[in-house]
């Protein structure tokens, strides 16, 4: 069935009106709406905000200690009778922290608070811009705060380019001061930002320490600096320079990577700002020189005249003496027996010492190892210029021929291993002398031909192979003492001109001993003895005594003697059958060194030397 044509016309209110007509109607309705539009923006800007008297620190940092440690803010509201809460959010307006929740709000009532840069989990949010909302509760509104926070962390970044005047050639090297033409260092940087200053650290301590602070004045890029402080000479040592600045929301960067040069374990500091200070060294030979043959001897004296003198250990009176300027000595050693000389070279108003070891023309048939790999590898030297003291216990490759920045010897040499030595000499023990670096790289006396081996002070870090190769030579019936504890439980690979690979400690030696950590005990007491060793003491050893225990011996080695700490305790010394070998761990810091004047401590040195060379 057909629609009337009246029906169909029927399509709104306008429907039947001439065109001309409804178009002027529908411009009439536009220019209303506009209006109306335009008075309601013109009575909300005349209306008060609902958030007034604001007030923030929009720029933070939380690594930066102060009031711009956190984003804080306050504000007040033309509210009443609600309860807010405050949320942190990103640009794109997601929750970030809900900072806190039901604030009680009244009209005109401050509201503070302060956001840390973290999460609801308590997580670091990036850098950026974030902005505060705040959620009315009862009103079922929120409205954000006319602000936005900026989050910044990351430090300006100064560099240290190189300092000189010396070149560092192929391998890197720290600067060294006093030169002998008296030139100062010349220190290159870049540095961008605010509070910019220059600080010289002093690393070779326990912590490192500030020597020196000079504020950056100008844009040249250039610092000089002579090794003194308020024109008095630094102490002698191993220094760094390190450039820092600071950004606007204080914020520090350190060419160094921090403010605590402090390398981590088997790392290097970032820069190259390293100085070392030396008035007058010497560089230890790395094996025992040939007696009556001359020894050659690196010394570092900037120029300086000095005196030098040659005494063997134990005696007052130098063999040799001599005064020279010349940077390379080569005085000719003593003829005699084996042993262990002291260099001592002097200037006006330094002394500085070094040891000589000297092997007889004789050949003997124990062998004395002074552990000269882990002497070197705790010098507090710089080897590749970044400031930081190289050694073994950092996790560090150290080079091996190096010259010391510590003018007195090392602590094991003059506790330990000199005094065993002297307590040798004194009973005419003769012996042939080397080191483990020697051995290591098969350089003179060698471990077959001798009935005896004695490490002699803390062999703390020993090749690997030369290791493996004393357990085969014990094997094969070789008697050895191990005179410290803390040795052959780490290892090291020596090559032509360094020690590297440093491992860390571990509770087995090479021979299958598993030991614990050092203590301190009030005697130590003999509990077996089927090879004499503990044969004329008194059965113990007084203390107070720091000691090694053996918490077990090789699984298939034969006690032959044993002492214990009181009550029959755990076992300190171990002597155990290896193989066709025998192997002797003291376990007793410092008991051949105090052969010297202790009686038992002297009883027992003879009868292992005695078990040593077969008997």
């Amino acid at each position: 069935m057909g629609v009337a044509p009246a029906e169909a016309d029927r399509g709104g209110p306008l429907a039947g009106l001439p065109g001309a007509r409804v178009a002027g109607i529908a411009f009439l309705v536009v220019i209303l709406a506009t209006a109306g539009a335009f008075a309601l923006a013109q009575r909300l800007k005349r209306a008060p905000t609902l958030i007034y008297d604001e007030q923030a620190v929009q720029l933070f940092s939380p690594k930066v200690p102060g009031p711009a440690e956190r984003a804080r803010f306050s504000f007040k509201l033309r509210v009443d009778d609600d309860l807010a809460t405050l949320l942190v959010t990103n640009l794109a307006g997601e929750p970030i922290r809900t900072i806190k929740e039901d604030i009680p709000v009244t009209y005109g009532k401050q509201i503070k608070s302060s956001w840390d840069g973290a999460d609801d989990a308590g997580r670091a949010v990036p850098d950026g811009l974030y902005r505060v909302q705040v959620v009315l509760q009862e009103a079922g509104r929120s409205v954000q705060l006319p602000f936005t926070f900026e989050k910044d962390t990351t430090p300006p970044q100064p560099k240290l380019l190189s300092i000189g005047p010396e070149k560092t050639g192929d391998r890197p090297r720290p600067e060294l001061l006093p030169r002998a033409d008296r030139k100062p260092a010349v220190v290159r940087f870049r540095a961008v930002g605010r509070s910019r200053m220059i600080t010289v650290f002093r690393t070779d301590l326990v912590r490192p320490r500030v020597v020196l602070e000079v504020p950056i004045v100008d844009d040249t890029g250039k610092w000089e600096w002579d090794g003194t402080v308020d024109d008095k000479p630094v102490a002698q040592g191993t220094y760094v320079v390190a450039v820092s600045a600071k950004d606007r929301v204080g914020n520090t960067g350190w060419s160094t990577g921090s403010a605590d040069p402090v390398a981590a374990f088997g790392q290097r500091l970032k820069g190259r700002g390293g100085i070392t200070v030396r008035y007058l060294a010497a560089q230890s030979p790395q094996a025992a020189v040939p007696a009556a043959e001359r020894a050659e001897i690196g010394v570092i004296s900037a120029g300086k005249q000095y005196r030098w003198n040659i005494r063997r250990v134990g005696e007052s009176r130098p063999r040799s003496r001599g005064e020279t300027r010349r940077p390379l000595l080569r005085p000719k050693l003593p003829d005699g027996p084996s042993g262990l000389h002291i260099l001592e070279l002097r200037t006006k108003d330094r002394i500085s010492k070094a040891t000589i070891l000297t092997q007889g023309g004789k050949a003997q048939k124990i062998l004395v190892v002074v552990p000269q790999t882990s002497l070197v590898g705790a010098m507090g030297v710089d080897d590749d210029g970044d400031g930081a003291p190289d050694t073994l216990d950092r996790g560090v490759s150290v080079q091996t021929a190096r010259v010391p920045v510590d003018p007195e010897l090392p602590a094991d040499l003059t506790d330990n291993i000199a005094p065993l030595l002297l307590a040798l000499d004194r009973k005419e023990r003769r012996y042939d002398l080397t080191t483990d670096l020697a051995l290591a790289r098969g350089e003179g006396p060698k471990l077959a031909g001798h009935d005896g081996v004695v490490l002699a002070g803390t062999a703390k870090y020993v090749d690997r192979r030369l290791q493996q190769q004393l357990v085969t030579w014990v094997r094969r019936g070789g008697r050895l003492w191990i005179s410290e504890p803390d040795s052959l439980l780490r290892s090291v690979v020596v090559g032509p001109t360094e020690a590297r690979r440093p491992t860390q400690p571990s509770r087995l030696d090479p021979f299958g001993f598993e030991l614990g950590p050092q203590q301190e005990v009030s005697e130590v007491v003999q509990s077996a003895s089927q090879s004499g060793l503990l044969k004329g003491t008194d059965g113990s050893f007084d203390g107070p005594l720091l000691v090694e225990p053996v918490l077990r011996a090789p699984s298939d080695a034969r006690t032959l003697a044993e002492a214990t700490t009181p009550g029959g305790g755990q076992v300190v010394l171990s002597a155990v059958e290896f193989g066709r070998g025998a192997v002797i761990r003291s376990g007793i810091s410092g008991l051949g060194a105090s052969s010297l004047r202790d009686p038992d401590a002297r009883e027992f040195v003879r009868q292992v030397w005695s078990f040593l060379r077969g008997g």
